[in-house]
């Protein structure tokens, strides 16, 4: 990570003013945005989405989906799930109450023991000292996107917030993150993505974006490769690492 230091001692020609960085930044040296998926890869809220949903659909409907299942619906919306639950079990979920009972029970949940992913803070704060454009771009409801980042502590670092109300065309279709590269007014070539989902990637991929693949047990190898970078964890990041992608 980044770090100023002790300024003590040091020349004083070599200490950047944060204008002098911000002008820096503009004028040329590096521009580029972040834009992040907020499921998986800013919050760590898999595990207790799963135990929600599973709860529910036993409960309302006699079913649950296995453990060893739960990989081939990561990353996709919920409509997304109903349809094929539909498929497999021969269910009719409806989503217009499962859904909001859902955000209900899991914002409980969740605020018992918010997790965020590993290092995502400490990323999250060099990228604001170095004023790195940053965005959500994530395919569910406005009302959940801010209610999760605020649990978490995370929300007053986005201005905006890209949300599957916003788009006609979901992940991997690349309008979600067009829509926050407009948004930041930023090129898509100078933007990159960071996600957790085989579909967030090639929707990042689509729209000619940089695409970081944060990896997880749910990412299989194959297709977090696609991405021009893979990490464990932001610890792994840095905005020097973020600047020689760009660069």
């Amino acid at each position: 990570m980044a770090n100023d230091g002790d300024k003590d001692g040091r020349d004083m020609h070599s200490i950047q003013s944060p204008l002098s960085l911000f002008m820096g930044y503009y004028s040329g040296m590096g521009m580029f945005a972040v834009i992040f998926d907020m499921d998986g890869t800013l919050i760590d809220n898999m595990p207790v989405s799963w135990v929600v949903i599973n709860r529910i659909l036993k409960r309302d409907y006699g079913f649950s989906v296995p453990a060893d299942e739960i990989k081939h619906y990561a990353g996709t919306p919920f409509a997304s799930k109903v349809v094929k639950w539909k498929g497999k079990y021969n269910v009719d979920v409806n989503l217009e109450t499962f859904f909001p009972e859902y955000v209900r029970e899991e914002l409980i949940e969740f605020k018992k023991n918010p997790k965020t992913i590993g290092g995502v803070i400490p990323f999250l704060k060099e990228l604001k000292k170095h004023h790195v454009p940053m965005a959500v771009a994530t395919s569910t409801t406005p009302t959940r996107a801010r209610a999760m980042l605020e649990a978490s502590n995370l929300l007053s670092y986005f201005s905006i917030i890209v949300t599957a109300s916003d788009v006609t065309n979901q992940k991997p279709n690349p309008e979600i993150f067009l829509l926050a590269a407009k948004k930041l007014n930023i090129a898509p070539s100078k933007c990159v993505v960071i996600e957790d989902a085989v579909f967030g990637i090639q929707s990042g991929i689509n729209a000619g974006m940089k695409t970081v693949a944060l990896l997880n047990e749910y990412l299989p190898n194959a297709e977090a490769k696609k991405a021009d970078l893979q990490i464990n964890s932001f610890d792994d990041m840095s905005f020097e690492k973020l600047s020689k992608l760009m660069n």
